[in-house]
């Protein structure tokens, strides 16, 4: 869920709010079967950013958009293990939260316009950088597992999304009366 709070006609404020699911996939491409392991981490997320828009047309607009967010991680233990199977195992991962609050800073870019009740709409593209480390990943391999290299996972992201703003302006109460 987002609000955006128009400052003036060309810029607004962002809040959001939302549940984000992001994860990593690591191939090792020297085996024949079973050559990937997945991972997925479910987040909480809090965004505070500001738009800047470009009127083209009566309705239309470009926007620009640019903030910070906040993810919480949900439900993963510290230290976790995973194998691409569960015998004969060729690699595994082992994978150590280091922190269960990130921060990201976000760009963005969408195309909009506006109806004629005064809502608006826009189709978006959002990439989130984080800036700091969220896991640190041992990938094990070899016989015995004596051979190891590191990994981290920062959990960057690229959203696409659709946006429609309801304007909270035509809710407004009227001095109309029903009478049966």
């Amino acid at each position: 869920m987002q609000l955006s709070y128009d400052l003036n006609r060309a810029s607004s404020l962002l809040l959001g709010i939302g549940y984000l699911n992001a994860g990593y996939k690591i191939n090792n491409d020297t085996m024949a079967f079973n050559t990937s392991i997945n991972n997925g981490m479910n987040y909480l997320t809090a965004s505070l950013g500001m738009a800047l828009r470009q009127q083209f047309g009566k309705s239309n607009y470009i926007s620009e958009k640019f903030g910070f967010s906040f993810n919480y991680e949900l439900g993963n233990s510290t230290t976790d293990t995973f194998k691409n199977q569960e015998t004969g195992t060729r690699f595994r991962i082992i994978q150590e939260q280091q922190r269960i609050w990130n921060a990201l800073g976000f760009v963005g870019v969408a195309f909009g316009g506006n109806t004629e009740g005064g809502n608006r709409y826009e189709f978006h593209l959002t990439y989130y950088q984080p800036l700091n480390t969220t896991h640190g990943l041992r990938v094990q391999h070899s016989e015995f597992f004596s051979g190891e290299f590191p990994l981290t996972f920062k959990g960057g992201n690229l959203q696409i999304g659709i946006n429609y703003y309801f304007n909270f302006g035509n809710f407004q109460k009227t001095e109309e009366y029903f009478y049966d």
